[in-house]
């Protein structure tokens, strides 16, 4: 009986540090990824004289990091079946950019969401990887 209870919650505890590390790394890539857009915005906002207000952006980064822990986008695959999936992602980060950035002109929302997919796709993984290195879980 004792095997049972000892397996149980060896089990039990595995589930809770997996969603500790999850809730973690949801966080950590949120910051990062945040401060990533947040250059990017100034950097183009600047490039194109457009004053755009940065207040939501760690809130746009984290919608995508939902998006992506929880995989919306295989059902929305399945619902555009002639989509490539390597347009859909795009689609998502133009369409939440210019949602939460209303005052930003549709040219340079196609430009933050295609540069903030490539370098989320490319870039923020491995800066994630570094600072989660410190974070000790």
């Amino acid at each position: 009986m004792a095997d049972f209870s000892q397996l149980f919650m060896s089990a039990a505890f595995g589930q809770i540090t997996g969603w500790v590390n999850i809730g973690v790394n949801l966080i950590v890539s949120t910051l990062v990824g945040g401060l990533v857009l947040l250059v990017i915005l100034q950097i183009l906002s600047r490039a194109w004289g457009e004053s755009v207000s940065t207040s939501n952006t760690f809130l746009v980064v984290l919608l995508i990091n939902l998006i992506n822990l929880v995989g919306i986008l295989g059902f929305v695959s399945l619902a555009l079946p002639g989509a490539p999936m390597l347009i859909i992602p795009i689609l998502v980060w133009i369409i939440l950019i210019k949602a939460f950035f209303r005052s930003m002109g549709w040219l340079h929302a196609i430009a933050v969401g295609i540069i903030g997919w490539l370098v989320s796709t490319m870039i923020v993984p491995g800066l994630v990887s570094v600072v989660m290195g410190l974070v000790p879980v």
